[in-house]
């Protein structure tokens, strides 16, 4: 079955606008249009367009190597842009959440059910997980079940893939960092600490999760910390997340929520800090990760649904080998209408931003930090209508590789974006077929060239305007 048709970006919920104030919004728009007459002035002054007609070529190899040294001459805008993200919205501030009807139980007069009554202890060595789990059971839709500060160890439930399981129409609370949920030692391969499944209106907040990798006899990608399966309205709010062998935040089957104002990090063998496998109408807004493998991902699988209708925005990665990646699957399982705006993302030692089998994506205004080496987007399969304008990617040698998958990836625009150290600024090597690609606008290094596949490129390539300095 073909992928369903999609815009850009149309119809997402989550942000009013991109910083949710309007005085804000008309800084923007007024810089946007300043941008906007410097571009167009420097497009006219020495612009170069190159057409590759594959007919011509006979054969794919070798590699041929366009110089931009030209437009090496030309001077950029002016650089206004600090590459520092600005204060994130307060909470709630023009974040409207993922579409659906409102709770049915927003009326409902709450009470706060405190898990010591239900024999909870709390001090790190007993096991209270059946308390815990007794005093959520209890509880109606619309209440609380609180957890004072201390630290809750939890074990596995008989027979079944999780510690703790939230049910529908509940709010589990704690009391930020001193309410921890810990999971006791040698709890085996699958187990999640929080589970959220076939559940609706849940909000799991202000606690931390505890997946004690040191203290489990077997490492596994499958110990979770919170994971969210096939439920709808689910909020994860000032929550964190740490030393889980698997994924930190994961959002599975076609769930939807917020993620907001959370943290998560781990040591070594953790995976992905926020995982929005199969989510569906989500956002993610202002959360931090810190030492996993992937700080955020969407990732699909054969068997898994698409990910759709998903918004990352101002959020903060710090020390993880790639900053972001996408990963829908050939099979048709894609990532459709996902947007990355206004994040700031720190990579250590692969991608920027990697990019698979997806559809739709709007990739603007985000900082990719890399010391040097590397490359900024990287770019393979079934990759198609596609922007990605106005970030900022200091350290990368390589700015935007398509390569290395069979695949056709078309109508992708890439524009306006710094590239100061990027010494290769479009590099296409592909063993499938690359259409309709727009690179114009990008600030690169000084000596900066194209490296192209010409077998493999079907027109247009256009590549104008860019600039070095």
């Amino acid at each position: 079955m073909s992928p369903q048709d999609s815009s850009t970006g149309e119809g997402l919920t989550g942000l009013r606008g991109w910083f949710g104030r309007r005085d804000r919004l008309l800084i923007f728009a007024l810089g946007l249009a300043l941008g906007i007459a410097a571009g167009v002035a420097l497009a006219s002054e020495g612009a170069t367009r190159i057409w590759i007609d594959p007919d011509s070529t006979g054969s794919a190899t070798p590699a041929d190597t366009t110089s931009l040294s030209a437009a090496s001459e030309q001077s950029g805008p002016e650089d206004t842009h600090d590459g520092v993200l600005g204060d994130l919205p307060s909470e709630g501030a023009g974040l409207d959440g993922p579409e659906g009807t409102p709770s049915e139980n927003a009326n409902v007069e709450a009470t706060v059910v405190n898990v010591r009554d239900h024999g909870a202890s709390g001090d790190g060595k007993s096991n209270d997980r059946k308390s815990i789990q007794a005093a959520l059971d209890s509880a109606g839709a619309g209440d609380t079940v609180y957890l004072p500060a201390g630290v809750y160890s939890v074990d596995r439930a008989p027979s079944e893939a999780w510690a703790i399981r939230v049910p529908s129409g509940i709010t589990l609370r704690g009391e930020g960092g001193e309410s921890v949920i810990r999971l006791a030692a040698d709890q085996g391969e699958w187990v999640r600490v929080l589970t959220v499944a076939t559940s609706e209106d849940v909000a799991i907040e202000q606690l931390t999760v505890d997946g004690n990798a040191q203290g489990q006899e077997v490492e596994s990608e499958q110990r979770h910390g919170i994971f969210v399966d096939r439920s709808q309205h689910v909020t994860v709010r000032d929550v964190v997340v740490r030393y889980t062998t698997g994924d930190g935040i994961y959002f599975h089957g076609r769930s939807s929520g917020v993620v907001e104002g959370s943290r998560a990090y781990g040591g070594e063998g953790a995976r992905v800090a926020f995982n929005f496998q199969g989510a569906e109408d989500a956002v993610f807004h202002g959360n931090y990760a810190e030492a996993y493998d992937v700080g955020y991902k969407a990732e699909v699988n054969e068997n898994s649904p698409s990910v759709r209708k998903v918004r990352v925005v101002q959020n903060v990665s710090r020390e993880t080998p790639n900053g972001i990646a996408i990963n829908g699957h050939s099979s048709g399982s894609f990532v459709f209408d996902v947007v990355i705006e206004g994040n700031d993302f720190e990579f250590t030692s692969d991608d920027g931003f990697w990019i698979k089998d997806a559809r739709g994506l709007v990739i603007r205004d985000n900082v990719f930090r890399r010391p040097s080496g590397g490359t900024g987007f990287y770019i393979r399969g079934n990759v198609q209508e596609t922007v990605i304008e106005s970030n900022v990617v200091p350290g990368a040698e390589t700015a935007v590789a398509i390569n290395e998958y069979v695949g056709f990836s078309r109508d992708l625009t890439i524009r306006n974006n710094r590239f100061p150290d990027a010494e290769v600024g479009l590099e296409v090597l592909v063993d499938g077929s690359v259409g309709s690609v727009v690179f114009t606008g990008n600030q690169l290094a000084p000596g900066a060239r194209v490296v192209l596949n010409p077998g493999f490129v079907k027109p247009p390539l256009e590549i104008q305007g860019n600039w070095v300095g």
